[in-house]
C-alpha cells in the first residue's frame, strides 16, 4: 500500500523517523499470524494480502485487543497505520492506548470518510508518560461500520521505549566525594544530580569563577556527518566571569554568547543555582547551566557544570555533562571533570545584577505542562503537540503552546533524563532569524525611514556592485528571496549547493560578502522568482548595517534596545553571531538565541490581534508579513500553498480544516526541525528539533479544538 500526500503536506507534515529506542512490540502480519489479537464483537477479523503486503482485516463494528509490558522503558511511544474502504460520515476506524487498564484511552490514529480509498496507509502515532513503566498496556482496534463492506485494514502496529536506568527515577546529587576526588564518573549520569534534591540554605556566592577549559575524560560522538569528533571537539572552552547570588539562584554577570579561543566551540552561560545538600557541612554546591555554540554557526550543546565551594573560595573538581543539542549534523554526549578557581570579590553592580534577573523571571509568561491542556480544555488531546508521529521524540528538545497567556510545555528532555533548567535552556534561532531580525530590522527600519526598501543593493554593498548582478534589487528583494540571482529554482537546490558551502565556510566579512554577491548569476528580473539563499539574508543585513552608518548598530539599535528591552526579553537574547573581525557584521539570517519564554513572548507580541507592533514596524509591511493584508501573500515558495513574505512563511490550511474561505497562518521556520507557527486567536505553537522534521499538522488541528479557526 502506499501512503498520498499533497505538495503542501509533503513540506508540513514529513513523516517521523524511526525512533532510536527499543523495540517492545512490532506486529507487521507478514509472518502470516495474528497471534495475540483477540477479537471482541461484530464482524470478520482476518489476515488479507495486497501486493505482497499482510494486513489485518476488519470489518462492520468489531474490535480486536492486544496486551503487551513496558516494564522498565519509558518515553514510551505507539504508532501503526489504517487503511480502509466504504466509511460513511461518522464511521471511523480507530486505535487507542491504555496504560491503566482501560481506566482511560489515547488516540493513536483515526481514519474516517474521505480517507477510505482502501489504498492509502495512514499513520498514527502517540507518546504519553501513561505509558511508561508499566506490566500491563493495552491496544485496541474498532471500526464503527455497520455494514459488512465497511472495512479497515490494521498494519504496521510499533510500540519503542528507552530503558529506563538504574535509579533515574530517584534524583540525586552528584557524590561529594567524587567531586572532592574527582573519581567515579566513567559515564554520564542522569542529569538531575547537577540539581537540588534536598536543598537546604548555602554560603553567599560573589566572586569570579575562571574556569579552565581542555579535555574532559568522556566524549562519545553519537552522530557526525562531517568528522567534527575527530578534531578538538571534546574539549571544553575556558572563561573567567563573575557571578552573584541571589537567594538559590546564582547569576552570571555576563550573560549572552561569549567568544572563546577554543578552535571549535563559544559558550552561553546562563543562570543556576546554590544549596547545600541536607547532611553536608562546610561546603555549599554551585551548578551552572551553560551551552557550547559552534564557531561561525548555530549548532548549540546544552549542558550543565556543578563543584563545591566555600567561603574562602575553596572549590572541589568540576563535573560537566553535555548530554543533547540541537544540532542536525552533530550529536554527542560529553563528561567528566574540569578545574575551576572561585575568587570571592566584590562584584560592580551586584544589585543591578539582582534586581536585573528578578525582572527577567517575573516578565516570564506562566507555565503548566503541556498534559495539563487535557483539564483545562476537556476534550483536547495533549499529546498530538510535540507528537511522535510528526516529530522523532529522541530529536526533540522543547515544544510548546501558548493559549490566552498560559505557556504549556512539553520536551526538555535529554539523553540522560530530563534537563533540569528548563527555563534557560538554549536554543538555537537557524532561520528563524529570517523573520525575527532580518525580516523585523526591515519594517522597523521602513518605519525609521520611509523607503529604505525599495534602496539598491549594489549602492551599499561594494562587493555585489562590483559582480554586476545586484544594481536593480532591492532591499525588499533580498528580504524576499526574489534577487533574481540563482543557479536553479529547484526547491532549497541552491541552498544546498557547493556556492553555499562556500558562503557558510567562510569566516570574516571580508569572505563572507565576496562568496555571498558572487555566488549567483542573473537568471530573471528581480520581484518575479522565489529562490532560497541564506547569503541573500546576509548581504541584506550588511546593507542595512551601511545604511544606518553612523547612525548605530543594525542588531543593537534597531531591534535589541527599543524592542527586547520593550519586552523584558533575557539577556541570551541580547548578543547575535557576527564575524569575528572588526567589522563584526551580524549573520542577520541565523545566530540568534533564545530561552522558550523569549520565543514565545516575542511570537505573541507579533500575533496579537491588538498588536501594539505598529508602534515598532511599517504596518503595510508588517501585516503582510503577518497575513493581515488584502495584498498577495506572498511570493509562490512551495506549490501555490506555501508562500515566502518579508522574513516569514505562510500557508493556506482551508483544506486541511475544513474552512470555507482560505486561512494564510504565518510561521517561521529553522534548519534541522525548528518551528514557530502564529496560529489564529493569538495561539503560538513551536517545537525545536533536529531530525529534519517539519511537521505540525496534528498540533494544527487540535489546536483548533480549543478556539475555532475558521472565520
Amino acid at each position: 500500500m502506499r501512503y498520498f500526500l499533497s505538495a503542501v503536506t509533503i513540506f508540513l507534515l514529513i513523516l517521523s523517523r524511526p525512533v532510536m529506542a527499543d523495540i517492545i512490540l512490532m506486529d507487521d502480519f507478514q509472518d502470516g499470524k495474528s497471534d495475540g489479537w483477540q477479537a471482541l464483537g461484530k464482524g470478520d477479523v482476518r489476515l488479507t494480502e495486497y501486493k505482497k503486503n499482510i494486513s489485518l482485516y476488519l470489518s462492520q463494528s468489531v474490535m480486536v485487543v492486544t496486551m503487551f509490558s513496558t516494564k522498565g522503558y519509558d518515553k514510551v511511544a505507539v504508532a501503526l497505520s489504517f487503511a480502509a474502504k466504504s466509511l460513511e460520515e461518522g464511521e471511523y476506524c480507530i486505535a487507542e492506548v491504555s496504560g491503566d487498564k482501560g481506566q482511560s484511552w489515547h488516540e493513536i490514529n483515526k481514519v474516517g470518510d474521505g480517507q477510505d480509498d482502501a489504498i492509502s496507509l495512514h499513520m498514527g502515532s502517540v507518546s504519553s508518560e501513561d505509558l511508561n513503566d508499566k506490566a500491563k498496556v493495552y491496544i485496541r482496534v474498532r471500526i464503527t461500520g455497520n455494514k459488512n463492506n465497511d472495512i479497515c485494514w490494521l498494519d504496521n502496529v510499533r510500540v519503542t521505549g528507552r530503558k529506563i536506568r538504574a535509579g533515574a527515577d530517584k534524583p540525586h546529587a552528584f557524590p561529594a566525594e567524587a567531586l572532592r576526588n574527582g573519581t567515579a564518573y566513567d559515564r554520564p549520569v542522569d542529569m538531575w544530580a547537577f540539581a537540588p534534591v534536598h536543598a537546604a540554605k548555602a554560603s553567599p556566592f560573589e566572586g569570579k569563577i575562571t574556569f579552565d577549559g581542555g579535555r574532559v575524560e568522556g566524549f562519545e560522538a553519537l552522530k557526525d556527518s562531517y568528522g567534527y569528533g575527530r578534531g578538538k571537539a571534546g574539549r571544553m572552552p575556558s572563561f573567567a566571569v563573575d557571578f552573584v547570588s541571589s537567594g538559590s539562584d546564582l547569576i552570571p554577570v555576563r550573560r549572552g554568547l561569549i567568544l572563546s579561543r577554543n578552535p571549535q566551540w563559544d559558550v552561553i552561560l546562563e543562570p543556576g543555582k546554590i544549596w547545600r545538600e541536607t547532611g553536608e557541612t562546610g561546603f555549599s554546591r554551585a551548578a551552572i547551566p551553560f551551552a557550547l555554540q559552534e564557531k561561525n554557526a548555530n549548532c548549540t550543546h546544552n549542558g550543565v557544570m556543578t563543584f563545591l565551594y566555600d567561603e574562602k573560595g575553596i572549590t572541589s573538581r568540576v563535573a560537566v555533562q553535555i548530554s543533547s543539542e540541537t544540532c542536525l549534523y552533530f550529536k554527542f554526549d560529553l563528561w567528566g571533570y574540569g578545574m575551576a578557581i572561585y575568587s570571592p570579590a566584590f562584584v560592580a553592580d551586584s544589585a543591578g545584577v539582582k534586581e536585573a534577573y528578578a525582572r527577567e523571571k517575573a516578565a516570564r509568561l506562566p507555565v503548566k505542562p503541556i498534559h495539563s491542556l487535557a483539564q483545562d480544555y476537556p476534550g483536547v488531546n495533549p499529546d498530538n503537540f510535540g507528537s511522535a508521529a510528526e516529530v522523532n521524540p529522541d530529536d526533540m528538545t522543547a515544544y510548546g503552546l501558548l493559549v490566552d497567556g498560559t505557556h504549556y510545555v512539553g520536551g526538555c528532555e535529554t539523553r540522560y533524563g530530563p534537563y533540569p533548567y528548563c527555563d534557560v535552556l538554549d536554543l538555537p534561532s537557524y532561520s528563524t532569524a529570517k523573520s525575527l531580525f532580518a525580516g523585523l530590522a526591515l519594517m522597523r527600519m521602513e518605519k525609521l525611514y520611509p523607503g529604505v526598501g525599495q534602496e539598491k543593493i549594489a549602492d551599499y554593498i561594494p562587493a555585489c556592485k562590483k559582480s554586476g548582478n545586484w544594481s536593480d534589487v532591492t532591499f525588499q528583494n533580498a528580504l524576499n528571496m526574489t534577487t533574481g540571482n540563482y543557479t536553479t529554482d529547484k526547491y532549497m537546490a541552491d541552498e544546498g549547493g557547493q556556492k553555499m558551502i562556500r558562503f557558510f565556510d567562510a569566516v570574516s566579512h571580508k569572505d563572507k560578502i565576496k562568496a555571498a554577491c558572487g555566488a549567483f548569476k542573473r537568471k530573471s528580473k528581480p520581484g518575479k522568482k522565489w529562490v532560497y539563499h541564506t547569503s541573500d539574508t546576509y548581504i541584506l543585513g550588511a546593507a542595512m548595517q551601511n545604511y544606518l552608518a553612523e547612525k548605530g548598530d543594525l542588531y543593537d539599535d534597531i531591534l535589541k534596545n527599543p524592542l527586547w528591552v520593550e519586552l523584558g526579553l533575557s539577556p541570551t537574547l541580547n548578543t547575535t553571531r557576527r564575524t569575528p573581525d572588526a567589522r563584526a557584521q551580524p549573520f542577520a539570517g541565523y545566530g540568534l538565541t533564545y530561552h522558550r519564554d523569549d520565543l514565545v513572548r516575542l511570537a505573541a507580541f507579533l500575533n496579537a490581534d491588538n498588536s501594539l507592533a505598529a508602534t515598532f514596524f511599517d504596518k503595510v509591511e508588517f501585516d503582510k508579513a503577518m497575513q493581515r493584508s488584502g495584498a498577495a501573500q506572498g511570493m509562490a515558495a512551495y506549490g501555490k500553498a506555501v508562500k515566502y513574505q518579508n522574513g516569514f512563511w505562510a500557508s493556506n490550511f482551508q483544506k486541511i480544516l475544513g474552512c470555507k474561505s482560505p486561512i494564510w497562518i504565518p510561521f517561521m521556520s529553522g534548519f534541522g526541525g525548528i518551528t514557530v507557527a502564529l496560529l489564529p486567536n493569538e495561539m503560538i505553537y513551536y517545537y525545536f528539533s533536529d531530525n529534519d522534521d517539519f511537521a505540525w499538522e496534528k498540533a494544527l488541528m487540535e489546536a483548533e479544538k480549543i478556539k475555532n479557526f475558521c472565520q
